[in-house]
């Protein structure tokens, strides 16, 4: 994990040393392209479906300014987007994209690092605190980190699935269950270990994706957009 095949420094706190500055345009690039994806699909979800149906549930919908509505959880959902990547500025700080050669890569695991506080009468180097990886405490954490996943992410769909479902009820009836399978397929591969979630990230990714673009797709109409 070290580079150019030289071995992996650890800091005395036992985490790989990484010096590496912050890189504070990542969430920002991200977020921007995360919802110009949300856009895209909602869009095709738009012209490809019933068009006349989905005209006249929105007619109504932006009759009352509630397209401000959709908006907002659209808003709501970038929000969300935005904070849960914020920490991965300082991640790739304290470690590498496999973790670390010592403890490995379920290292990525770790929402928090912990430390070690001196004893009275005994100060010494503070080491971290990290979950332990090994066996069925291993499995327990991780799975454990996968339900926490869900909860900072759910937002978007929690808020979008009711809206979006009055105007495209079967693309979103879908995309929660593309969702649904995403998130066990996230928790279950998290658990085995590091690395085997990210088919699962990707499918609950897309489908909160979904549901954001229809959100969009309505708001811009609102606005005069997709007229």
């Amino acid at each position: 994990m070290g580079t150019d095949n030289k071995p992996e420094v650890q800091t005395s706190s036992g985490l790989p040393k990484i010096d590496k500055a912050a890189n504070y345009k990542q969430p920002v690039i991200i977020s921007l392209v995360g919802q110009a994806i949300c856009l895209g699909i909602g869009a095709g979800i738009y012209f490809v479906g019933n068009r006349d149906k989905s005209d006249a549930l929105m007619s109504s919908i932006i009759a009352n300014d509630q397209h401000y509505m959709y908006l907002a959880g659209a808003l709501i959902g970038t929000t969300v987007r935005f904070v849960n990547m914020f920490p991965m500025i300082h991640k790739a700080r304290i470690m590498t994209g496999k973790g670390s050669e010592s403890i490995g890569k379920n290292l990525r695991s770790n929402p928090y690092i912990y430390q070690m506080v001196d004893a009275p009468g005994a100060p010494g180097s503070k080491n971290s605190i990290v979950f332990q990886n090994d066996g069925a405490a291993g499995e327990y954490n991780r799975s454990n980190r996968s339900l926490h996943h869900m909860v900072e992410n759910m937002g978007a769909m929690l808020l979008g699935v009711p809206l979006a479902g009055y105007v495209f009820p079967f693309p979103t009836f879908v995309s929660s269950l593309v969702w649904a399978v995403g998130r066990v397929w996230h928790q279950v591969g998290y658990a085995s270990g590091y690395g085997s979630h990210g088919g699962g990230f990707m499918f609950a990714t897309l489908a909160t994706n979904a549901v954001e673009g229809m959100l969009l797709v309505v708001a811009l109409r609102g606005f005069g957009f997709f007229n």
